[in-house]
């Protein structure tokens, strides 16, 4: 019996994405290389990544701003915060 995971609202198809982009960064990039260290491997994984999470793109859950814009205004706020 295949065992499905089910995302909180029961839809079996939730994690799919998340799955396929994980399955093929193994397969286009980790599973031929070798690296000689961790920071070697962690930069080489943040190469492949960073072109696939647009930061220059607008979100509108984000309120209308690039995940980086709305990072950094978060920060600046959290810090007046404190």
């Amino acid at each position: 019996m295949r065992n499905f995971r089910m995302s909180p609202r029961g839809n079996c198809l939730g994690n799919d994405f998340t799955e396929r982009y994980f399955r093929s960064l193994i397969y286009k990039r980790a599973n031929y290389r070798w690296y000689q260290t961790g920071h070697q491997a962690v930069a080489d994984i943040m190469d492949y990544i960073e072109p696939f999470h647009n930061q220059k793109r607008r979100y509108v859950k984000l309120g209308n701003l690039a995940p980086m814009h709305y990072e950094q205004r978060s920060l600046a706020t959290e810090s007046w915060s404190r």
